[in-house]
């Protein structure tokens, strides 16, 4: 536990430049989950994870398909980001656009995230909203299972 203090130190001091930035560009390296990237920003390798949206945990109903969407949208690939925040991990919360396309937009729009309301409170939010609706109406992506448990639930259950 004594190393916490140097971690959240050292963790700072690489994401600090990132959220300072009004948008920055960085290599996407590793796809973790349907909402986690890891970067190469500036020769550091950055934990990122998506902000506004949370996709399916890697061993929930569809969590391995939600990682396969995030990863053919910009694994390997350049993007552009804007630091939000730091979250309880040390993760960079960002927004994410690869080709001018926002990644956090489409993960919802393609049903393989949702809006996650507990932190999603800007106006991009009722857009991602109607854009998740559209989705679970078409039955697109992690909608296509009627009974699909939101990623902060099955957390919480887990967690029990």
């Amino acid at each position: 536990m004594k190393f916490l203090p140097l971690a959240l130190a050292l963790t700072l001091a690489l994401v600090t430049p990132a959220l300072a930035a009004p948008l920055f560009s960085a290599r996407v390296v590793k796809v973790v989950d349907g909402d986690s990237l890891v970067i190469d920003y500036a020769g550091e390798r950055i934990n990122l994870r998506l902000w506004g949206i949370d996709a399916p945990e890697a061993r929930q109903d569809y969590g391995r398909q939600a990682r396969s969407v995030l990863a053919a949208m910009v694994k390997g690939r350049q993007i552009e980001a804007r630091g939000k925040d730091v979250d309880e991990y040390y993760r960079l919360v960002a927004l994410v656009w690869v080709d001018g396309q926002s990644v956090n937009e489409e993960m919802v729009r393609r049903g393989a995230a949702w809006v996650y309301d507990h932190y999603c409170h800007e106006a991009i939010c009722a857009d991602w909203r109607r854009l998740q609706n559209d989705a679970r109406r078409d039955r697109r992506g992690l909608w296509s299972n009627e009974e699909v448990v939101p990623p902060w639930r099955h957390r919480r259950a887990a967690r029990h």
